[in-house]
């Protein structure tokens, strides 16, 4: 116990030192609707050269969420002037807690994504697609590949996971395997290390502390850097982590039982994919896909 206890407050300090080098954020919205003309049947609608679709986080907000949506949309357009940038709607994805540890990632959020895109290449046959997400959104990306047809599965370039659990729900639930065609840009939290998607950590082992344990690492984050709503956001995840320990606690026994704690370690570094550049890196990546995939089907 007095190992785990100096990791943790390890851990805190490393977490208050590193969020005061993120970057200062702006104002955010969280809901991008930008395919709703092209699905409508609008002919007026755009052709965008590139449509790029991304699912939330847990507990995040809106459509894109607060945290790892918007700058992901705004990388994006940086790079590309003739994009369409669509959420997974809140219909189909409610982003709790139920859908990530009892589903492994929300299947109805995979259909609904596969859906969307699936009807947006139908009627735009030249567009290229970006198939994305963040946390559990990730898993929800992966999982949507499956239920592509081949046509539009054919045209995504690139599968984009941020802080990606894909590594520690694999021997409980079976992902689709990528396809040649689609590229897997996959980018974790190393410097303050998440453990939703790094090696295992000897933190967090105890099922019976885990809330008050994630609760107190939550309220010493520093969130100087965050806006108005992600501090709101915070104060809500810190109300809810305890909720969700108890609605939840048959399947952490179990989880725990069988070593997989780090599917509740859901630490500050999780949400900082949006605001420590990481998307800027990401964008530069589909960028290369696309400027890849666009020669080939040149010579082609």
């Amino acid at each position: 116990m007095k190992s785990l206890v100096s990791g943790v407050v390890a851990l805190i300090t490393l977490l208050t030192a590193a969020s005061a080098q993120l970057s200062p954020v702006p104002g955010i919205d969280d809901v991008a609707n930008e395919w709703a003309g092209i699905l409508s049947g609008d002919d007026g609608a755009p052709d965008p050269d590139i449509a790029v679709v991304f699912a939330r986080g847990t507990f995040d907000s809106g459509n894109v969420g607060l945290w790892v949506g918007p700058y992901w949309r705004e990388a994006l357009r940086a790079k590309f002037p003739s994009l369409a940038f669509q959420g997974v709607s809140a219909g189909d994805y409610a982003a709790d807690m139920a859908g990530y540890i009892e589903e492994g990632g929300s299947e109805s959020c995979a259909i609904g994504l596969a859906r969307d895109v699936q009807q947006f290449a139908s009627l735009r046959p030249k567009t290229r697609f970006v198939i994305s997400g963040w946390s559990q959104g990730a898993l929800c990306a992966r999982k949507s590949i499956g239920y592509l047809e081949d046509d539009a599965r054919d045209r995504v370039i690139a599968l984009v996971a941020f802080g990606d659990p894909f590594g520690i729900w694999g021997d409980t639930v079976s992902f689709p395997a990528l396809p040649d065609n689609i590229g897997e840009l996959s980018y974790c939290q190393m410097t303050t290390p998440d453990p939703l998607c790094t090696s295992p950590s000897d933190l967090l082992t105890d099922p019976f502390d885990i809330s008050n344990r994630l609760k107190a690492m939550w309220e010493e984050f520093d969130d100087v850097r965050l806006n108005d709503a992600q501090r709101e956001s915070r104060n809500y995840i810190i109300k809810q982590l305890p909720l969700a320990v108890s609605r939840h606690f048959r399947t952490l026994l179990d989880d725990f039982a069988h070593l997989r704690f780090r599917r509740w370690m859901l630490l500050p570094q999780h949400f900082w994919y949006g605001i420590d550049d990481t998307v800027e890196e990401a964008a530069e990546g589909v960028f290369q896909a696309y400027n890849e995939n666009v020669q080939i089907e040149d010579i082609a």
